[in-house]
């Protein structure tokens, strides 16, 4: 879980910082407001589900240590997921707004695939085969989203090119 967390971590320093020196910030005023607006519902998801693991079963009260780490590795996951949502909606000039839609697609699949996992370990146990298939389908699927984005203000490189193209072009 730690290493996860750690790339969560540097996913969100990566969804807050330009991605190259001709990347700018959009023209329209990116306000504390609109994206507290904007993170609203991953806040109240966020807390739902805490409330939901934690009162469905004893499991994730009865250790010390789970009880302070998944809430963390959640709020990390989380916040990784909004700042790719965020990034989305607030595209910088010269990036791709396809390659930011693809990767907070693939941010929210991949919390999906998370979800599912922390619910089946936690409180309700889902049936084999469709637990595995719905985890590695979500998981998989996130991760190709969130990989092919990886580039987005040279979308060429992308496996999406041709599809995709900059804002200003």
């Amino acid at each position: 879980m730690g290493c996860f967390f750690l790339g969560h971590y540097l996913n969100i320093w990566a969804f807050t910082h330009p991605s190259d020196e001709q990347s700018r910030p959009p023209s329209a005023t990116v306000s504390a407001a609109r994206s507290a607006f904007l993170a609203a519902p991953f806040l109240a998801c966020y807390v739902a589900a805490l409330v939901i693991l934690f009162s469905l079963t004893d499991k994730l009260r009865s250790s010390t240590i789970l009880s302070i780490a998944v809430p963390i590795y959640g709020l990390a996951l989380v916040a990784a997921c909004w700042r790719a949502v965020h990034r989305y909606v607030f595209t910088y000039h010269g990036e791709s707004p396809v390659l930011w839609r693809a990767a907070a697609y693939g941010y929210c699949l991949y919390v999906c695939s998370d979800s599912l996992i922390a619910f089946d370990k936690f409180s309700y146990a889902l049936p084999e085969p469709s637990r595995t298939l719905a985890v590695m389908l979500t998981y998989l699927l996130g991760q190709l989203l969130i990989s092919v984005a990886i580039d987005v203000a040279r979308p060429e490189h992308s496996l999406y090119h041709p599809i995709v193209t900059t804002e200003e072009e």
